[in-house]
């Protein structure tokens, strides 16, 4: 059991910077659009690094509304896919 964790935080991870530096490419090229990369990164990476965990707590405490509707599928498919977030 501990070994699937270990591996759903080490793809998580993967995939959270994979978005992040897909979102940053799409900073500087108008072709491919950012937001839906920069997004998802920033909710993945938000689990196990501390920095996006406290700007994804000022984010919900300041939009609760729009961050609570998104939270909600990105936890349903992140439990489904990788377990318990530790929330």
């Amino acid at each position: 059991m501990l070994h699937w964790l270990v591996m759903g935080k080490i793809i998580r991870l993967a995939l959270g910077f994979l978005f992040l530096i897909l979102g940053v490419i799409g900073l500087m090229l108008p072709v491919i659009p950012q937001w839906p990369f920069l997004i998802p990164a920033f909710m993945l990476l938000s689990y196990d690094i501390p920095w996006f965990m406290k700007m994804r707590i000022k984010i919900r405490t300041k939009y609760p509304n729009s961050v609570g509707k998104w939270e909600g599928v990105v936890s349903r498919y992140t439990d489904k896919w990788f377990g318990p977030q530790g929330r």
